[in-house]
Formats: structure tokens, sequence, C-alpha cells
């Protein structure tokens, strides 16, 4: 467990470079599937908040929550295309989940034209619940 505390701002140089990155995933596994899942990361994403967890976990993993799950022959029996998002901030996707896409209004749009053609199902625990409630509302019928 990492001692050093870590802010959830812009002040935090690490989170702000990683922040800077697309925080995002795509998988593609079958363009004949039309279903497309949408995987919420919750603020439990990395724990404690410092440095350590962070660089383990965000930096060298490459994290995202519900991976394992997706790799479920369940989902893969329906899912043409698998997204995974994560909110570094830890904010309830206020602040979106990069530089680019910093707002959930930008984070709905940006998803709107990855799921485009797809039916969609969105899933998340907690902050990721929030979001996938948010994202679920506004992804194309």
């Amino acid at each position: 467990m990492g001692s050093q505390q870590f802010t959830l701002d812009e002040h935090n140089s690490l989170l702000m470079e990683q922040y800077q990155k697309d925080n995002f995933r795509v998988l593609d596994l079958d363009a004949k599937k039309k279903t497309c899942f949408i995987f919420f990361s919750s603020n439990g994403l990395y724990f404690p908040n410092d440095v350590e967890t962070f660089q383990q976990t965000v930096v060298e993993k490459d994290r995202y929550e519900w991976e394992n799950i997706a790799q479920s022959s369940l989902i893969r029996r329906f899912a043409g295309r698998l997204i995974f998002v994560r909110d570094l901030f830890k904010a309830w996707y206020v602040t979106g989940i990069n530089a680019r896409v910093n707002s959930i209004d930008k984070l709905i749009a940006m998803l709107k034209d990855l799921t485009e053609g797809y039916e969609v199902i969105t899933c998340g625990g907690s902050a990721g619940g929030y979001m996938s409630t948010l994202g679920g509302a506004g992804a194309p019928r």
C-alpha cells in the first residue's frame, strides 16, 4: 500500500499526464454482431489515492474495470464491440475522461459516435453505474 497522498485535481502532474491520454478502450470482436457493451469504471478504479497505487494501477497496468467480466462467454456471444471507460479524477465523470472529452456531454457525444449502428448495453457500479445510466439514456436507439 502506498503512502504518499495523491490529490485528485489539476495540480497533480502524474494525474494530468494520464488525463492527456484517451482513457477509453474499444475492442471490436465481430463486425456481424451489432451489440455494443460499454463498461464504466467506478471510483474504485484505484485505491488508495496515492502515487504508488495510481502508478501501478493506471500507468503500468492500464487498468479498466470490468475487463474480467467482459471475458464472459455470454457477453462474447452477443458483443460486436466492447468499450471500456475510466474516470481518473474519480469525480463521477463530471470532468469527463480526458483533456479533449472533458465533460459528461462530450463523453456521451463521443460514445454516440462510437456506438452508431449498435444496440447499446451499459454497465457500471457506483460512479460507473451513474454514468452507465446517463450513457444509456443518451445512447442511440
